[in-house]
């Protein structure tokens, strides 16, 4: 899947932990989208993956994800001040395989991926409008706005220019893990502060 699709399965994910669960939605967030920059490992070895490629098999990160996810869970388990950050590490990551799973079962065809984007968007804007105080759906937005745009940029990129294409690849995980990485600063040192109080936490 797409950088951007993680993203907002992230977003979606922790949003209904805080709001059934009572976990602290800023740490738990922020761990997840932190997560999903192991992305970064697709710019490594580009001349086996083409932008088409199963990313399970291919990526170093990927491969050894299980082992760091189970480190995290046992850092959370015994540093209880940033507990929540580095449970969020560990679910992000696991929510990152089995969302790539899903792509792999699709063969990362463009057409069942722009579908899944679309089905995305609306869950990602049902959960946040259904928990989130409406003067803050302005977060919605702006995660639509990043979420376009990143996955713009790789569908662009990985389908549309064939010259140097391994090269174009690379730069197209590259780029999208930095947008990737100032979405998540933004999100958390200015978004979140703004709505943490104002989710809505139903019992």
């Amino acid at each position: 899947m797409w950088l951007a699709q993680h993203a907002a399965i992230s977003i979606i994910v922790a949003t209904l932990s805080h709001a059934s669960m009572r976990v602290p939605f800023k740490s738990l967030v922020f761990g997840m989208l932190l997560a999903n920059l192991i992305d970064i490992d697709h710019a490594f070895d580009v001349g086996s993956d083409n932008g088409y490629a199963n990313s399970l098999t291919l990526h170093i990160f990927h491969i050894y994800s299980g082992l760091i996810a189970s480190i995290f869970y046992l850092i959370a388990l015994k540093f209880s001040h940033q507990r929540y950050l580095f449970l969020g590490l560990c679910y992000g990551l696991i929510f990152h395989l089995g969302a790539d799973a899903i792509g792999a079962f699709l063969h990362y065809r463009i057409d069942y991926l722009f579908g899944l984007s679309v089905m995305l968007l609306l869950l990602l804007w049902y959960v946040v409008n259904k928990f989130m105080n409406k003067r803050y759906c302005i977060v919605i937005w702006f995660s639509v706005f990043i979420y376009s745009l990143i996955d713009f940029f790789q569908m662009y990129i990985n389908y549309f220019v064939f010259s140097n294409a391994y090269n174009y690849t690379a730069w197209s995980w590259i780029v999208a893990v930095i947008l990737l990485l100032i979405y998540c600063l933004i999100f958390r040192y200015a978004l979140i502060p703004s709505i943490e109080e104002n989710v809505n936490i139903e019992a």
